[in-house]
């Protein structure tokens, strides 16, 4: 991966920059490899299906409480 950047950057405006500075640390973001993102165990899938499950229950439980709340 090649990124050109002008040997002068004082020579661009502040806008210029600004986007030069953020387009490169997007590029360096998403370059970067994730440590977490290597083999899960048995018990960190299911761990984390679970808080998934109990996320999506609690919405579902609120969404349902204010609409009772709502109509009385």
């Amino acid at each position: 991966m090649t990124v050109v950047v002008p040997t002068d950057r004082r020579k661009l405006s502040i806008g210029d920059r600004f986007s030069l500075r953020i387009g490169l640390w997007l590029l360096l973001r998403a370059a970067r490899t994730d440590e977490r993102t290597g083999d899960l165990t048995r018990e960190q899938v299911a761990l984390q299906l679970a808080r998934e499950r109990a996320a999506s229950a609690t919405s579902r439980h609120l969404l349902t409480y204010d609409l009772q709340r709502q109509l009385r």
